[in-house]
């Protein structure tokens, strides 16, 4: 009765370990085709607000606006987090 146990336990873990051998590439398939589909609507995104002239790619004066840009938007969010960290340390010193 035992060893019919053992084996039973033993074909189940079999079993589970074959359905994570073969569903876990299938979900990384999914989850690369799901990232490329992103970045290929954002970059459809960007396309729509920097193509000037609407020829499908960036000319370097429009890449040079995108820039500016996403520059813009860095110093933004850096200068954002430093104050949110001065006022956290502010906070912390009103609290003493």
């Amino acid at each position: 009765m035992k060893n019919h146990r053992f084996i039973t336990l033993c074909t189940t873990l079999v079993a589970l370990a074959a359905a994570a051998v073969v569903f876990t590439p299938v979900t990384r398939a999914d989850d690369k085709a799901d990232a490329a589909a992103a970045r290929k609507a954002k970059r459809e995104k960007e396309l729509e607000k920097y193509d000037a002239n609407r020829d499908g790619k960036l000319e370097a004066d429009e890449k040079a606006v995108e820039k500016a840009d996403k520059d813009k938007a860095r110093a933004e969010k850096k200068e954002a987090a430093a104050e949110k960290k001065k006022k956290k340390e502010a906070d912390k010193h009103d609290d003493n």
